[in-house]
């Protein structure tokens, strides 16, 4: 585990300063699928989601496919968008004195319309930056993601907690995995569920007892 600690450090180290190989072409990759996507004919809601480092690469893929098409998310008749951070390593990066492309990035996007940003956290994530919202920590202008807690405890049947509990990557990979139990926060929900992201309901409210969807969510405007 001390391995993969020293090489995520590292990794965002030179991320910070611009230096990791291939870093600026993944998030012209995801740039460039983000504007595929907001094309796609009939596309209802796009939804962003980014997991640990990966949520550094959706804020910074997601700026750049701004700069390129500003009325990307206001065109009439484009799909709503939402971009989901989940223990993310955002400020992880941002807070390093080096890494104003990323601070940069964030301030644009905490004065963009029509975009839904959320963030999960959780206290037993040594990973993550529970409570801490980025465009606030930063001293930034504008508005931030919505913040949420996790409790991963609760998504996950007891004997599974006790086997997880005390290996903290198992703890900060439960975001992505599937639910034991049933929760708000369900990775299957959000990036393949009848629920639009942007509707704010809950997967857990929405279903009955065998899954159905029991009502149709109305958009969030």
């Amino acid at each position: 585990m001390v391995d993969v600690m020293l090489a995520d450090w590292r990794f965002a180290r030179d991320a910070a300063r611009g230096r990791h190989p291939g870093f600026q072409a993944a998030v012209e990759r995801v740039a460039r699928e983000i504007a595929a996507a907001m094309q796609e004919p009939g596309c209802e809601e796009v939804v962003l989601l980014g997991h640990s480092l990966g949520a550094v690469f959706a804020v910074q893929g997601l700026a750049l496919a701004l700069r390129r098409d500003s009325r990307l998310l206001e065109r009439p008749g484009a799909p709503r968008f939402a971009l989901i951070g989940l223990g993310s390593s955002v400020l992880k990066i941002a807070l390093h004195p080096a890494a104003e492309a990323l601070r940069r990035d964030v301030a644009q996007l905490a004065v963009t319309p029509g975009l839904v940003w959320r963030e999960h956290g959780s206290r037993r994530d040594a990973l993550s930056f529970e409570r801490a919202e980025p465009v606030a920590t930063l001293g930034l202008a504008g508005r931030g993601p919505r913040l949420r807690g996790v409790h991963p405890r609760d998504m996950v049947d007891s004997r599974t907690w006790r086997r997880i509990c005390w290996r903290p990557l198992r703890i900060h990979r439960q975001y992505v995995m599937g639910n034991g139990r049933r929760y708000f926060l369900d990775i299957g929900m959000i990036a393949c569920g009848p629920l639009p992201v942007s509707s704010g309901l809950d997967p857990d409210r929405a279903l009955d007892a065998r899954g159905a969807l029991g009502r149709a969510p109305a958009p969030a405007g």
